[in-house]
């Protein structure tokens, strides 16, 4: 239970920490289809990655006895690369999260309850959001 109400935390601290960013704010209020697709399918997309990252990948280094701190290390790398398009500062604070998300998977003995409900949270309060400003971003710099 403890790792429930971790997760929690650390998924509304981050979200609020998010939402500081001007773009991101700006867009808070506003609601559109956009932003229901992106609740949509950033929740489930949620889950993918954590079955991949904490409960596939970190399981497969402790196959091959990799202590538990370098498989979070490589499962936050790993997931903080496929999140590239976001730049420095999003892949930065996508590491981060990881290492967060990994240190709740063994907190939470393994299970992957805490750190999907924790990524869960982050992607249906902060995913539509985050994706109107990321094609703000992208097609005033390439449209």
């Amino acid at each position: 239970m403890v790792v429930i109400g971790l997760s929690l935390v650390a998924a509304f601290l981050y979200s609020w920490y998010a939402l500081q960013i001007p773009e991101v704010k700006a867009n808070v209020a506003e609601m559109s289809v956009l932003k229901l697709w992106g609740v949509l399918v950033a929740v489930p997309a949620a889950l993918i990655e954590e079955i991949i990252f904490r409960g596939y990948m970190m399981a497969r280094l402790q196959q091959v006895r990799i202590t538990p701190l370098v498989q979070v290390l490589l499962a936050a790398v790993a997931f903080s690369l496929l999140h590239l398009g976001f730049g420095f500062m999003g892949i930065l604070c996508t590491f981060v999260v990881g290492l967060t998300l990994g240190g709740l998977y063994l907190l939470g003995q393994r299970n992957l309850l805490g750190p999907a409900l924790c990524h869960g949270v982050i992607n249906a309060v902060l995913e539509p959001w985050l994706l109107l400003w990321l094609l703000r971003f992208y097609s005033e710099r390439f449209g």
